[in-house]
């Protein structure tokens, strides 16, 4: 049915706060909303969202086209626009900054001029023409030898020059070269050649008899190669790989094959860390077969009720090192998928993704994603497409997996939520993974636990005040025994002669028993670099500074005590403000 076009509004990757409208030759549909459009915006051809639609403009505005659709389906649900849209707010940057953020790097297509010679010189003329501009003629040349279209950027790289942006200009300005402007993406599926077995030759075992009589004596590796196949077929496997099929069997053979139309070739599409499809996990056992500590136990309890009921809900998974907080997320998460629902598990350095996918890839194997900044465009390419088709239910990864395409997404959990990594300081959007994922499981109405040891200030705050839920787990797993800590006042020490140089007595002794018992120690220093401050050796003062309340820093050649923050500076001074000790020591 013959249609109007409609107007749209659209989200683009650039630093302004708004939304642009554009022509789109397609009829009004609810499913236009999230998709992918090339657009031209100030001269160059830039990929934007579909976030609304608008109202036919006045008579005298004059509307761009939208170039292209690029997306068949919606690339970003509702939820995940509201979402965006909360992170644009909230960490003001524009909404197209935050979406192109939410999107692998292979997924942005690149603008590029490609250029091609438009009107054929002569020696002689190439000489008149570019008597008093040798770059043209230089840029002119090399297209010329070339003989095809080629891409500017291409072309300046190799000729070696700042820019050729204003040469080209004129160039095509004379009518001696034409350019185009172009969208071209570097993602593409990863494939390899498979063999699929034809299904109506391999069901009817008269064919597989007459075969086997045909060959079996003038052609036995036929007849083997068909046994192997057949074999495939029973076990539900009708597709293999090439390269497995021609280390077992010669090209000929199974050319042969694919004559006589018994196999087909194709490409296959693989995962380009396949490694977890494999399931070639190196941890000993399923952690799901360990028994639950009570503790553990009525943590998975209380949060799989929450999943049951559906809606969102903050915890706080306040426990000890070494109490099987990774134990009560594969429970939690194994109860998710049960109920159909997905999974995403944030973790704050990509240290520790090996660690945790290895664990997590024995229990759930090929239904995990993974999202982190080391991977190549195309593993996070294919992870993307990997989660937004709904095979990987399950999302491991660094903060940028907080924009995983999951659909109906039922829990996330942000392991060792106090780490400040979690902090995305550039490019734009600027934000905190913790935080963003809670507004996240708002969005998607899913449950969020924050898992930690030593919970955050904000974190520990929302949950003493009821805003999240506390379960705290205060035992370890293997019944090991905490520590015992002793806090030292060095102060008190010094005072009463209990200090040996920079070590307390009591630190100095438990050091020595240590040793005596030829075991080990380690010792923590809690700043690392030179960058003295001033301090009262009899009452703990250190000056800090009047605008930030951090410590000033001492500033040996200028006589400064200097706030390298906010840039405050006065003039050191030995005598103690507080309790007017003479002399102010140097620390650092």
């Amino acid at each position: 049915m013959k249609c109007d076009a409609c107007y749209i509004k659209v989200a683009l990757p650039i630093a302004v706060d708004s939304l642009f409208t554009y022509k789109l030759a397609a009829c009004k549909d609810e499913s236009l909303i999230g998709r992918r459009v090339l657009v031209s915006f100030n001269s160059k051809n830039l990929t934007g969202v579909i976030i609304d639609f608008d109202n036919a403009p006045a008579a005298d505005y004059i509307i761009k086209e939208v170039l292209d659709l690029i997306d068949a389906e919606p690339i970003f649900s509702q939820q995940m626009l509201k979402f965006a849209k909360w992170v644009s707010e909230y960490y003001m940057c524009s909404l197209g900054e935050t979406l192109k953020a939410a999107l692998p790097q292979a997924m942005n297509p690149k603008s590029i001029i490609r250029v091609e010679i438009a009107r054929q010189l002569s020696d002689a003329e190439i000489d008149e023409v570019f008597a008093r501009a040798p770059k043209q003629k230089e840029i002119y040349m090399f297209l010329k030898d070339r003989g095809s279209a080629i891409s500017s950027d291409y072309i300046q790289k190799s000729l070696k020059h700042k820019s050729i942006i204003s040469s080209l200009a004129s160039l095509e300005s004379r009518g001696l070269i034409s350019s185009k402007q172009l969208s071209e993406t570097h993602a593409k599926p990863k494939t390899a050649k498979a063999i699929r077995l034809s299904e109506e030759f391999f069901t009817n075992e008269e064919n597989i008899a007459k075969f086997l009589n045909k060959h079996e004596k003038k052609s036995p590796k036929k007849a083997k190669f068909l046994i192997q196949l057949y074999e495939y077929f029973e076990n539900d496997i009708y597709e293999i790989w090439l390269s497995d099929a021609k280390k077992l069997f010669s090209s000929q053979i199974i050319k042969w094959f694919k004559e006589s139309e018994i196999i087909e070739i194709f490409d296959k599409e693989i995962d380009r860390y396949s490694e977890i499809e494999n399931g070639n996990s190196l941890a000993k056992k399923n952690e799901l077969e360990l028994p639950l500590t009570a503790e553990q136990k009525s943590a998975v309890e209380v949060i799989n009720t929450s999943i049951d009921a559906d809606n969102f809900k903050p915890y706080l998974l306040f426990g000890v090192t070494g109490s099987g907080k990774t134990l009560v997320y594969l429970h939690t998460i194994e109860h998710t998928l049960r109920h159909g629902k997905s999974a995403l598990l944030l973790v704050p350095e990509i240290s520790l993704t090996p660690q945790l996918i290895d664990r997590f890839a024995k229990v759930f194997g090929g239904e995990i994603a993974v999202f982190h900044s080391k991977m190549s465009e195309g593993e996070r390419f294919d992870a993307f497409r990997s989660t937004q088709s709904g095979k990987a239910k399950i999302v491991i990864g660094a903060r940028s997996a907080l924009f995983a395409p999951l659909k109906n997404l039922g829990l996330i959990i942000v392991d060792e939520e106090h780490e400040p990594s979690y902090k995305q300081e550039s490019p734009n959007p600027r934000y905190n993974g913790r935080d963003a994922a809670v507004m996240r499981g708002y969005y998607e109405n899913a449950i969020v636990v924050l898992g930690s040891a030593t919970p955050s200030f904000e974190t520990y705050y929302n949950a003493m005040n009821n805003r999240y839920q506390m379960l705290e787990i205060s035992q370890r797993a293997d019944g090991a025994q905490m520590p015992v800590i002793k806090v030292v006042d060095t102060i008190a020490a010094a005072k009463s002669g209990q200090m040996r140089g920079s070590f307390s007595k009591s630190l100095f002794d438990a050091i020595v028993d240590r040793l005596a018992k030829k075991e080990g120690v380690i010792l923590f220093q809690n700043r690392r670099g030179f960058s003295s401050y001033l301090e009262c050796p009899d009452c703990g003062e250190i000056p800090t500074c009047k605008n930030c309340s951090v410590t000033l820093v001492y500033h040996r050649t200028t006589n400064e005590l200097r706030c390298h923050y906010c840039g405050y500076a006065s003039k050191a001074h030995y005598g103690c403000h507080r309790c007017g000790f003479p002399n102010m020591r140097e620390v650092g």
